[in-house]
Order: structure tokens, then sequence, then C-alpha cells
């Protein structure tokens, strides 16, 4: 409390012309109706800006917020889409399996295009059911094959990689090949053992097979080129649908025979 005194008898005078001109600015503003609607305009104005820059930021949030609720919605649906068409298999022919094939979203949180052997990460892991082997996929297409796991964050080879093989077809006449990546151009892959006596069009569409680790019929891109080589089959270029530059959410893919399938295969004598 004396510090206090000590303090308001030091600088009294500068107290008093702070509270004076605050009266005087008080008094002229309240008298003058020019300088009052001043005032209040640049009140207005900064109240204004104020509650746009909140606005915007809590748009940002909510948009956040949309977007990871979109992507759970499309989780779900992929999912009840899956049981349906298997329901409806089971109706033709009279199978009692439940879906071969869940979904589950993630993000993409790295990723690479400029190099021969690209990949890319996910925001989710083992904890969340990941594993080795398994696909993925975006709204656009495919997109890799889950490399290795960690508790919280998966590695996938992405199909920009020279290593990785995707099994494909024509849709419109389902004649097979192997779709691979040249290494070039990331939108652009090859679609390879496609033979000369297959009508083959710019335009076609590519889808999956079903035959390898990716489940059928997932749209791939379509025919961009169409060339005869010195062998027996086509030089095929497809215009892929996914853009991996901004490749963004995803999903990866659970079938639930895969460990079955593997075994099978194994046993397989070549």
């Amino acid at each position: 409390m004396v510090t206090l005194f000590r303090f308001l008898i030091k600088h009294h005078f500068v107290i008093l012309f702070i509270i004076m001109e605050s009266v005087a600015i008080s008094l002229f503003v309240n008298q003058n109706t020019y300088q009052n609607a001043t005032v209040n305009l640049l009140a207005i104005n900064l109240n204004g800006q104020v509650a746009t820059r909140l606005h915007q930021i809590k748009q940002y949030f909510y948009l956040k917020e949309k977007n990871t609720f979109l992507a759970q919605e499309n989780e779900r649906l992929r999912n009840q889409l899956a049981l349906l068409n298997e329901k409806m298999n089971r109706v033709m022919l009279k199978d009692s399996a439940d879906s071969q094939y869940c979904y589950l979203a993630a993000r993409v949180i790295n990723n690479c295009i400029s190099k021969p052997y690209n990949y890319l990460m996910l925001n989710k892991g083992a904890r969340d059911g990941i594993l080795p082997e398994m696909a993925v996929i975006s709204a656009d297409g495919i997109v890799g094959v889950v490399h290795q796991v960690s508790e919280h964050f998966s590695q996938v080879i992405s199909l920009l990689n020279l290593k990785l093989k995707a099994s494909c077809k024509l849709k419109k006449n389902q004649y097979f090949g192997s779709l691979e990546w040249t290494g070039r151009n990331a939108r652009e892959c090859a679609l390879r053992n496609i033979p000369f006596h297959v009508e083959v069009m710019p335009g076609d569409t590519v889808v999956t097979t079903g035959y390898g680790i990716f489940p059928e019929g997932i749209p791939v891109g379509h025919v961009d080129k169409v060339e005869k080589k010195g062998d027996n089959f086509y030089a095929i270029t497809v215009k892929l649908f996914n853009d991996f530059q901004k490749l963004n959410d995803v999903y990866v893919v659970k079938d639930r025979y895969a460990k079955e399938k593997k075994m099978l295969e194994k046993q397989v004598v070549h």
C-alpha cells in the first residue's frame, strides 16, 4: 500500500493529464455529431473486420471437421455397398458368406511421385487393423499396396513404383493384362499383354480384375494411346483417373479371405 501511494505521488501529474485528456476526448466526441459518427463508423468497421476474421477461422475448423465427417461417411457407404453387393451375390448364388471386403478411411501424410520407386505414408497403422499387402484405393481409383506398418502409420508402395504391377482389364470386353508404371508421367501407366486380335480404342475404360489384391471393378483410367509394336501385343497407354500429386483421402481395403487365398497360392505346384 505504501508503495502504491509513493507511485501516485511521484506520477500524479502524468495520471492527472491522462484523466483530463480522456474526459476532453469523450466530451468532444459526444458533443460533435461528425466526430461521433466517425468514431462509430470506425468502431463498426473494426468490429466487422474482427467478426469476418473470426468467421473465417471458424469456417476453417468447420471445413476440416466436415472433411473428416465426409471421409468417414464415404467409408461407411463403401462398406454398405460391399455388403449389398455380397447380399445380391448370395441371392444369385445361394451363398451364405458375409461381405468379402471392408474399407478403412485414412489420410495421406507423406507422398512422393518424382522417383522410380515411390512410396506414400498413411496416418493409420497396426492398431487400426492395417496389415502388409492390403490394397489402398481412393474415390478415383487404385493407389497402391501396404508395404509395412507401425502402430500408428502405414507405408504404401505407390502405383507410381516400378516394382508394383496390378491385374487390370478392359471393361468393355474383359480382356486383362498387367498395369505397370513406366516411370515417366505421374498420370500414365502401361497396360501390357493385350493381344492384337482384341479391339482396343482410345477412351476405353480400364478396371481391376479382382485376381490380385485389389477388388474387382475398381476404375483405374481410360485408354489414351494404342500402338502396335513388333511383338503380338499392343503398347497401350492408360491415362489414370487418380491424380497422385493431390492425393489426400484414401481407403485401405481389408480382404477377409486374404490369408486363405494366400495359403492356397503357396500350395500351387509350379
